[in-house]
């Protein structure tokens, strides 16, 4: 983040008071009553000034530097920001030990001097040794001043401050207690404004800190809520209120565990700390990444780190954040640039850019987060590999109300004419308590349960539910839902289109089909299941017609068609029953047809993957079962009966005849088996049974 080069942080004696000073005040409310220490800095000057939260302050106008005070307005940080080693000036009106001291963003104390000094015009040489946002603060005997500086880059092996003794110009400079008519008074804590101005309020009591930014016109007593906010390694973070919100002001640093940055997963939590290699907690700790940035999460370990009564935001509580401004400390959010881990294992981007998880994500690989770019002042919404390794910000959860459960959609799949394969993943953060979820769908935009729904078995994580009824060649919005006691929470809402196709009936036995249109052609969606009559699979015959259901053995239709397997595979059908058996305005294909519908969906390389259904076949490793179901063909594994008369193969092949025969005994049929993705064109005696798929006409 680019700043002004110079901050001023002063402590100052009284003076008069103007009549156009404003005067602060500050009250406790929450966890604590009592206001200890509060810290105001002036975003627009860089001034700034800690004074007893008992006190008052005075945003006085012009510099806001009164007669008297003990430091006079030289303090600089020069280059800032710098690459490395910089030097602090600062002028001392009289003996007196001083200490300078260099805090992390989160309050680590990095390195200091402490020791005497004499009056004038002094010097410090700063060296850092890793990128970052610091805090550097001189105290005296009288007061302190404090300000920012960015390291952007370092090659130094050690942090340090060396005092350089008094500078050059020392013998001009001129004492401001040696000027005329100066009296010093009872202490007052006055901090230059200017109407417009931005202050930025550091309130502390004990362990709480909540932060404040306000510009204000009048003069105003702050009513300053203290929240607990604590993780179980016993870290206590300041708060901020943005939006009707709580939010941290810091990184998460709950550590009780951290990984090698190269081991990664997108499922197990896992933790990182910049840089670090090694598995030891204790030693992580001490690092200096850690105590400034805190600790990088993959997005499982994002999900479960917040303490409790709080919660990684969504996506959406994301959204005041539009641009860079918001993120830094004029909203108090106070961002830092923690850098990544990347889900390669290196790390990069520390001190120049941050990314922050969000409980939102798109499927089972990747998830939402919000990235900052320090460099360039860029504030966007990303999507990440859930093995990369983010800085954590949580967010209070509401009142007594309680939070809906979180649940994200993921994209729809096995999109046919019909039926669509819909899925969502219920996040565990207040969602245990969650008594139902599914998804919810309509032609509408924004669909609620009110509409369409489908609902999963109860539980937390990853689910899917089949969407069915659909109309084709129509557009669908959809949402994951998930309802507890607090009502029901609906995820982003997405949109998918049916294919074209419809339905018809055949009018022999008044049974509808779904069909889908592939390129210029119709095709059955579903196998052929006209049954009116069924053959014993000892009954083979290359000549005559034979119809069978697969696993049945005798001759009564309706006992066929009770059976699980004709419900879901239909008939089979040896090639003489094949060739007439389609019902009217539909035909069986020729092998010219089905050749074309197979090259129109990639070839015979890859068109077994594409249209076999995403279910049903039987996929063990190593095996290519379930396809993608691309166009909606749904090809289903129906075995075969042989002409042995044994039923073999459901679950691992699919046959379909084509009116195409080789000689008087064999006919032409396309199989497709569950370990290969291709498509395959074979000649097979006629007494075989296989399944059947007709064509429009």
């Amino acid at each position: 983040m680019k700043r002004p080069a110079h901050m001023v942080l002063l402590f100052f004696l009284a003076t008069v008071v103007k009549a156009q000073d404003l005067t602060m005040t500050f009250t406790g409310n929450g966890a604590s009553t009592h206001v200890e220490s509060i810290t105001a800095t002036n975003l627009n000057t860089r001034q700034s000034i800690s004074f007893p939260g008992n006190d008052t302050l005075f945003l006085t106008s012009g510099n806001g530097i009164p007669s008297g005070s003990v430091l006079e307005y030289q303090d600089l940080v020069f280059p800032n920001p710098f690459s490395g080693q910089a030097t602090f000036s600062t002028y001392i009106s009289q003996n007196q030990l001083i200490t300078l001291m260099i805090r992390s963003f989160s309050g680590q104390v990095i390195t200091a001097f402490h020791g005497t000094v004499g009056s004038g015009k002094q010097a410090f040489s700063i060296q850092m040794k890793t990128p970052g946002i610091y805090s550097l603060s001189l105290a005296t005997d009288r007061g302190t001043i404090s300000q920012k500086m960015i390291c952007m880059n370092s090659e130094n092996g050690e942090n340090g401050i060396q005092y350089l003794g008094l500078l050059p110009d020392n013998q001009n400079t001129q004492n401001p207690s040696d000027k005329p008519g100066l009296k010093s008074h009872e202490t007052r804590y006055s901090l230059g404004f200017t109407v417009g101005d931005v202050i930025h309020y550091k309130c502390s009591s004990g362990e709480y800190t909540t932060i404040i930014t306000d510009s204000p016109v009048s003069s105003v007593n702050y009513q300053i809520e203290f929240v607990e906010c604590a993780d179980d390694d016993g870290n206590f973070y300041p708060v901020v209120s943005i939006g009707g919100q709580t939010w941290m002001a810091g990184n998460l640093a709950f550590l009780p565990k951290v990984n090698l940055s190269t081991q990664g997963s997108e499922n197990t939590p896992h933790l990182y700390v910049y840089n670090y290699q090694g598995t030891d907690v204790g030693s992580a700790r001490t690092t200096d990444s850690f105590k400034t940035y805190g600790v990088l999460y993959n997005w499982s370990a994002a999900l479960i780190a917040c303490p409790a009564g709080w919660h990684l935001p969504s996506i959406q509580e994301w959204d005041w954040m539009t641009d860079f401004s918001q993120a830094s400390e004029l909203t108090g959010f106070d961002a830092m640039p923690g850098g990544v881990r990347q889900a390669d294992g290196n790390y990069n981007s520390q001190g120049k850019s941050g990314g922050f998880w969000s409980s939102m994500d798109t499927d089972l690989s990747e998830a939402f987060s919000r990235n900052l770019d320090f460099e360039n002042d860029l504030a966007s919404r990303i999507v990440e590999g859930k093995s990369t390794g983010l800085s954590v910000r949580c967010v209070r959860d509401p009142g007594n109300s309680g939070l809906l459960p979180t649940v994200n959609t993921y994209p729809v799949t096995g999109i046919t004419s019909f039926i669509a394969e819909g899925a969502g993943n219920l996040i565990a953060t207040n969602a245990e308590s969650a008594s139902e979820r599914g998804i919810c769908w309509s032609t509408s935009p924004n669909p609620t349960l009110l509409d369409h729904s489908t609902s999963a078995s109860a539980g937390l994580g990853v689910y899917s539910v089949a969407l069915d009824g659909l109309s084709a060649g129509t557009q669908y919005y959809y949402r994951a839902f998930a309802t507890n006691s607090a009502g029901t929470g609906y995820g982003a809402e997405l949109s998918f289109t049916t294919l074209e196709g419809g339905s018809f009936t055949d009018s022999r036995d008044s049974k509808s089909y779904h069909y889908v249109k592939i390129g210029d052609q119709s095709w059955m969606a579903e196998n052929l299941a006209y049954l009116p009559v069924v053959s014993t699979a000892a009954s083979v015959s290359g000549l005559n017609p034979h119809n069978y259901v697969y696993g049945y053995d005798g001759t009564n239709v309706n006992t066929a068609k009770a059976g699980a397997n004709y419900s879901t595979y239909g008939v089979l059908y040896n090639w003489p029953a094949a060739v007439t058996v389609c019902p009217a305005g539909w035909h069986l294909p020729s092998n010219a047809e089905f050749t074309r519908l197979v090259n129109y969906v990639g070839g015979e390389a890859i068109a077994g993957f594409k249209m076999k259904s995403r279910k049903g076949w039987n996929d063990n490793a190593g095996a290519n079962g379930n396809g993608d179901n691309s166009f909606g063909f749904s090809a289903l594994p129906g075995g075969d009966i042989e002409g042995t008369g044994i039923f073999l193969n459901v679950g691992n092949y699919g046959s379909f005849w084509t009116a195409d025969y080789d000689g008087p005994s064999n006919g032409r049929m396309w199989l497709l088996d569950n370990f290969n993705v291709g498509a395959f064109l074979h000649s097979y005696p006629k007494s075989i049974g296989v399944s059947v798929r007709c064509i429009k006409n």
